[in-house]
């Protein structure tokens, strides 16, 4: 089959299209350039034209819509009408040509977040799904990580090389991760699938933690030891010139009003429609950090032999 993919640089993005090209499908691909051991079977879209002025949407047999803003991006009141606009010409023209598949990443939300600007465009993307009429699989998720993501990531750079953390918040909030690339191989099973209805499902792949916690866990287990949390208000800081960053995240972000609102789900769909367990939060911090280990290792090889 042939799938246009839309994408960013994250591990979801790459993953996705690593899973479509080696189960034998074509991928026309809208975002940066991948680095992929092999490219046959994908087709790079420049960046600087929409797909529909260079993707004849009759040969498509389904749409995978990964792109979105990051909950870190700092966005304006046009900036989800904008991206609904985007959204709605591209599953209106897949409709038009008979595109009778199509999955999406959304994301978990709770009511004090409704009008976040980041959820906002997700929703407006959703709706722009239901409106096409397309049936759809949607995976509302809650933090993503992986090897390039800018929250677990970040956080256990920072964690490396520091005793204290100050972290701006209630480190009470709960969070819920979810893995990209296991993420991305339930993303190919949906795309996969014979087309039916709209389908709606929470996805994590780790349970609940509190954002404490986390930071104190994965210490241990990156250091042995646990850092002191500094609890610190966002408001007792006067930010001026470039902006300071104060434990993990920059004070001014975005991304703090989702953390602090709290963003876990119900898995038990997930967990029985693609064969996903979810596992205990510490086990996935385990798994976390002896991935990026080991790419840190294997950095430093290739470094090394370059030396030589």
């Amino acid at each position: 089959m042939h799938f246009l993919v839309t994408g960013g640089r994250s591990d979801v993005a790459r993953a996705t299209v690593e899973g479509l090209v080696a189960r034998g499908h074509r991928v026309s691909w809208l975002g940066p350039s991948l680095m992929l051991p092999g490219r046959r079977g994908i087709i790079q879209i420049p960046r600087h034209d929409a797909p529909w002025r260079v993707t004849d949407f009759r040969g498509l047999d389904g749409i995978l819509h990964l792109a979105g803003p990051h909950p870190n991006q700092h966005l304006s009141d046009a900036d989800p009408r904008e991206q609904a606009r985007f959204v709605q010409t591209l599953f209106r023209r897949a409709a038009d040509a008979g595109v009778q598949r199509a999955v999406a990443i959304g994301v978990v939300s709770n009511p004090r977040v409704q009008d976040h600007p980041f959820v906002r465009t997700k929703q407006a993307m959703e709706q722009a799904i239901r409106d096409s009429g397309i049936p759809a699989t949607i995976f509302r998720a809650p933090w993503l990580y992986g090897s390039n993501d800018d929250f677990l990531t970040r956080l256990w750079k920072w964690i490396r090389g520091r005793n204290v953390l100050l972290v701006p918040g209630l480190s009470q909030a709960p969070v819920q991760l979810c893995s990209e690339t296991l993420l991305a191989d339930a993303i190919v099973q949906a795309i996969e699938r014979p087309p039916g209805r709209l389908r709606i499902y929470e996805a994590a792949t780790a349970s609940p933690i509190s954002l404490g916690e986390l930071i104190t866990q994965l210490g241990l287990i990156v250091r042995g030891k646990a850092p002191v949390i500094v609890p610190v208000s966002r408001h007792a800081f006067s930010v001026r010139g470039p902006l300071r960053v104060v434990g993990l995240i920059p004070l001014r972000s975005p991304m703090w009003t989702l953390l602090e609102s709290g963003l876990t789900c119900a898995t038990v769909a997930f967990e029985r429609d693609f064969g996903i367990r979810v596992q205990p939060a510490r086990r996935a911090l385990i798994e976390f950090v002896r991935s990026l280990d080991s790419g840190t290792r294997q950095s430093g090889r290739h470094i090394s032999r370059a030396a030589g």
